[in-house]
């Protein structure tokens, strides 16, 4: 358990990445644990932690996409991809009197 005030520094590969035929042909993962990063920030909030926009990090990192990023490097991607990989920095908020 983490005290008020203390910090939790998260890394997670998102929904997208864990999906993708590579990552499905090289590692087991449990169907449905994984969520988008927008889940894994309203997870961490209703655990009682705060950031701001500054703190997170979403991206989409070439080795994460299906085509590992032929299509971007090609100009061909027709849609901005899903985000794969999300880092946060989030402070335990103080507890409610």
């Amino acid at each position: 358990m983490l005290a008020p005030g203390g910090m939790l520094l998260l890394a997670e590969s998102c929904e997208a990445f864990i999906k993708t035929w590579l990552v499905r042909l090289l590692f087991r993962h449990p169907p449905d644990v994984q969520k988008p990063a927008e889940g894994y920030l309203g997870l961490v909030r209703s655990a009682g932690f705060v950031f701001g926009d500054a703190d997170v990090r979403i991206s989409t990192p070439w080795w994460s996409l299906p085509d590992l990023g032929v299509t971007r490097r090609l100009g061909l991607m027709r849609k901005p991809p899903v985000p794969t990989e999300l880092l946060l920095v989030a402070r335990k908020a103080p507890a409610r009197s």
